[in-house]
């Protein structure tokens, strides 16, 4: 399984890559542009993710979260 960062700003994102994409974090608020370009830069679409993990409730870490979770 590989561990991608995605830079979201101060904070960073990280895609799971395996059998399956999953995103580890979604960063602070406004980011989803910036996300969606770190996916097509790895070659990945937004419909390729299949799971959003949030670690904890801070907002450098679920900002963009309302976003990513439409965008994917």
């Amino acid at each position: 399984m590989d561990m991608i960062p995605i830079r979201l700003g101060f904070s960073t994102s990280y895609l799971l890559r395996g059998g399956s994409v999953v995103v580890v974090d979604c960063g602070i608020t406004r980011q989803a542009g910036r996300f969606a370009r770190g996916l097509e830069k790895q070659g990945l679409a937004p419909g390729d993710v299949e799971l959003i993990i949030l670690t904890h409730g801070h907002s450098d870490h679920v900002g963009s979260a309302a976003a990513i979770r439409q965008l994917t």
